[in-house]
């Protein structure tokens, strides 16, 4: 994707330790390469958005790609919602609780 590149190398050159003389913003590089790495655009916008740099208007490759990121990110958050802890967590009653507890000691005296 030529915006994701573009973009990419925008953030690169305002925090890669190499171009600034300093490691200021290493974990801004860091946060870029590995959105850049994982074709995260909606990361990257987000990080450059945070260090004042200016995106181009996007094109509907990239549009399609961000709606992507979106998809991924929504069933990442479904995926932690029926996690055990959760679970635990929104339970409002201690029997509620404790049924959570069950369920997670059943499943793991199946294994």
């Amino acid at each position: 994707n030529t915006d994701l590149r573009a973009l990419y190398r925008k953030i690169a050159s305002k925090t890669h330790p190499d171009k600034t003389g300093n490691d200021l913003m290493a974990r801004e590089f860091s946060v870029a390469a590995a959105a850049y790495a994982s074709n995260d655009l909606a990361a990257l916008l987000n990080l450059a958005g945070y260090l004042n740099i200016e995106c181009e208007a996007l094109s509907e490759e990239s549009v399609i790609l961000l709606e992507t990121n979106v998809d991924t990110l929504s069933e990442t958050i479904e995926k932690k919602k029926s996690t055990g802890a959760w679970l635990f967590y929104k339970a409002k009653t201690p029997e509620e609780k404790e049924l959570v507890i069950q369920k997670i000691m059943s499943h793991l005296t199946r294994r």
